[in-house]
């Protein structure tokens, strides 16, 4: 960046993936260096179009008692109306009505009995939201008195998001002795209206930073500083209500029509905002505590003061619910790095020491500690080993944000075996207590190769957390065997309403052990000492000496460039999870999950994991391919069966190429330098996770295209430096 005074870059990339789901964005920024002074300007607007179930294969949803914009009728016991069924020849129990319902008679029933009409939801639910964010960012830094760097910097954000469940829908029980009730048996009228169930979020946050970096008596010293504010406001329409008009029906009342609610229908939507602000001031000094003969030994030291406080209200049916979080953190922390041995072969042995206090408002005193040793006996060989301890509290979010709930929320249901949409609840959880996790690691690189350089790498982690604080895990026979209050169902046992607030689960332990091949190498540089002049040097030199006819000219220097040679770097890895135990509640039995999926998070659960990184780079040319391959887990049993998962191959391909001062077609075309040109491509192999329930069949809400709604898709960025 030195090397430019001032610069503008630009950016516009693409990301098409079908009928809906495209993706926009640019981006323009401004950096200007001159001496020790530096000013930028950063703006980027991101945009995506909703992606709903009816772009992709997703079937529609099959229901005893579909409902229809025109409104459908079933029978609550045996036919609806023996009349009726005299007409048609067989026992009816289901119909569609007519667009005036003013005079229903029962011969207009006839071309629709026992076979309603579904009105398809699946264009109003969407798969990907319908998003729209723009940024603006600005930062200026200045060294004064050659002792003292100050960067002021701030930061805009907006972002807005609509996702919507599906369309409203009203039903409710018509009696039979009800004057405009052809039927000789309470029926019951399910209707869809078009009024999208949406839920429309948008946030705003706002962030001022200031930092002040100098050096004093040995010792490296800043100051930061920044203040954060976010707003956020959402609506959600949970469902619709005809209360007052159901009062009427069922008092027999002959003015109305019981199959047409008309403007009875009210929507019932919930608002929510929030708004939380967050400031913090840090002080950090670095330097040597004391010279051995091995080294020095360095520490670092920082003290933190910071301050949250989140206030939220919540309006739903003429009530309102308002709560507020504060927040007030001192925190120090010291760490220590000593150098133990050191030999003239240059072997090594290090220890690492660092410890923390914070003191909160809510949690009181919170304590970390951790150690390390790291030992180099040869430059081939490095092994090192950590352990450490620590006490983390929920944040504010976790425990402050306004309860929501989403209706048609689809999930699994393990404990019937069956897809539902049922209401979701989220939000946050005053209840939360502070999580304590213990984690050892012990890890090695051994260099096999130097030229080119191959390395053996080994991990080995071990994790012990005590009342975790996680997402709910959502579903699960044992998960609501613990946690009976999270769940609501009806009298027939299907689910109505399931809470995902965060929890304390009582404890999950975890044990992995990872090992890699690493490979690099760069090919010779080649050097070019033609001794031409490029075309942009002859110009340059015509048009100065076109301008300066009495002066000395100068010639245009002769290119001396030096060139890298090809780069190639690749990266393997497998992970296997070795532990994976979790407890939900104390005195319940702990649960094995290797190899077990969750319905909520259905890629979790697999015990291995191999993952193939590579990167070839030329002159300005650039590829990079990352793919994984995923074991296939098994989900947890249900009454009903289990799911079963397919393993998942996936890839991510990106190509670029720069064009540089030596780059082809610079030369005639200078306006090329300084471009650069990207296209990728995402799951590059199209594969999409397999889920079958015991029938072999993907369960609705576990269907490819649920899972991973984009699929394949392509991404082309475009890059221009202005000097």
């Amino acid at each position: 960046f030195t090397a430019f005074s001032r610069f503008i870059f630009t950016g516009y990339g693409e990301d098409e993936s079908g009928e809906g789901g495209e993706v926009s964005q640019a981006d323009l920024g401004y950096l200007r260096v001159q001496g020790s002074d530096r000013a930028s300007i950063d703006l980027n607007y991101d945009a995506q179009s909703p992606l709903h179930d009816s772009d992709r294969e997703v079937p529609a949803r099959s229901r005893n008692r579909p409902g229809s914009l025109a409104g459908n009728v079933f029978s609550t016991s045996g036919e609806l109306s023996p009349e009726l069924s005299a007409i048609v020849g067989v026992p009816v129990q289901a119909a569609t009505l007519p667009s005036d319902t003013s005079d229903l008679s029962l011969a207009s029933l006839v071309n629709t009995a026992n076979a309603p009409e579904v009105t398809d939801v699946r264009p109003f639910r969407t798969l990907l939201a319908d998003l729209s964010e723009s940024t603006f960012a600005g930062a200026y830094s200045k060294l004064f008195a050659d002792r003292v760097t100050a960067t002021l910097s701030a930061d805009f954000e907006e972002q807005d998001r609509i996702t919507s469940q599906g369309l409203g829908e009203v039903s409710y029980r018509v009696p039979a002795d009800h004057p405009s009730s052809p039927f000789s048996t309470d029926a019951l009228f399910v209707r869809v209206l078009p009024i999208p169930l949406e839920r429309t979020q948008e946030q705003v946050s706002y962030r001022f930073n200031a930092s002040f970096l100098t050096a004093w008596r040995g010792l490296d010293l800043s100051w930061l500083s920044s203040y954060l504010i976010e707003d956020r406001e959402a609506s959600t329409l949970r469902g619709l209500a005809v209360g007052d008009f159901i009062d009427q029906v069922n008092s027999l009342d002959p003015a109305i029509d019981p199959f047409n609610p008309g403007s009875a229908v009210v929507p019932q939507a919930q608002l929510d905002s929030a708004r939380s602000s967050t400031w913090s001031s840090e002080l950090l000094a670095r330097g040597v505590l004391s010279d051995l003969a091995s080294g020095p030994v360095q520490f670092s030291a920082r003290a933190q003061f910071r301050g949250e406080e989140r206030s939220a209200t919540t309006l739903f049916d003429a009530s309102e619910n308002f709560s507020r979080v504060e927040r007030n953190v001192t925190e120090l922390r010291l760490n220590v790095d000593a150098p133990l041995y050191r030999s003239l072969a240059n072997a090594w042995l290090s220890l690492n020491v660092n410890g923390e206090l914070a003191d909160y408002s809510d949690f009181g005193l919170l304590s970390s500690l951790s150690g390390g040793l790291t030992w180099r006996p040869s430059k081939r060989l490095r092994l090192s080993g950590s352990l450490s301890r620590e006490e983390i509290a929920p944040s504010v979010e976790q425990l402050g944000i306004p309860i929501t709930r989403v209706p048609n929320r689809r999930t699994f249901d393990l404990a019937t075996g069956t897809t539902t949409e049922a209401i979701e609840v989220s939000g946050g959880n005053p209840d939360l207590r502070a999580e304590q996790r213990q984690v050892l690691n012990l890890n090695g690189r051994l260099t096999l190769l130097r030229q080119p350089n191959v390395q053996l790498t080994m991990d080995y982690t071990q994790s012990l957390s005590e009342d975790p604080i996680q997402r709910f895990p959502q579903q699960g026979i044992e998960v609501e065997q613990a946690f009976p209050e999270r769940y609501l169902r009806d009298e027939q046992g299907a689910l109505i309403e399931f809470d995902t607030r965060p929890i304390n689960l009582d404890e999950l332990r975890r044990n992995e052990f990872r090992w890699g091949l690493r490979f690099w190498h760069q090919w010779a540089k080649k050097k070019d000492r033609r001794g031409e002049y490029s075309q942009r040097e002859k110009v340059s030199a015509r048009d100065t000496a076109g301008s300066n006819s009495g002066a000395k000219q100068r010639s245009p220097s002769k290119r001396k460039t030096s060139e890298r040679g090809a780069r190639l770097r690749l990266a393997l890895n497998h992970s296997v999870t070795l532990v994976d135990n979790l407890t939900f509640a104390s005195g319940q039995e702990t649960i094995d999950l290797i190899g077990t999926a969750n319905a909520g998070r259905p890629r979790d659960g697999s015990q291995h994991l191999v993952t193939l990184r590579g990167s070839l780079s030329y002159r300005g040319f650039a590829a990079r391919l990352t793919t994984s391959w995923r074991e296939a887990p098994v989900a947890s049993s249900s009454r009903a069966g289990s799911l079963r998962y397919g393993s998942l191959l996936s890839g991510d391909l990106n190509l670029s190429y720069t064009f540089g001062r030596s780059a082809p077609w610079v030369d005639r075309m200078p306006f090329f330098e300084g471009t650069r040109f990207n296209f990728a491509v995402y799951n590059l192999f199209d594969t999409k996770p397999s889920v079958e329930d015991q029938f072999g069949l993907a369960p609705l809400g576990f269907t490819a295209d649920e899972l991973t709604p984009r699929g394949r898709h392509f991404e082309l960025a475009i890059r221009k430096v202005f000097q």
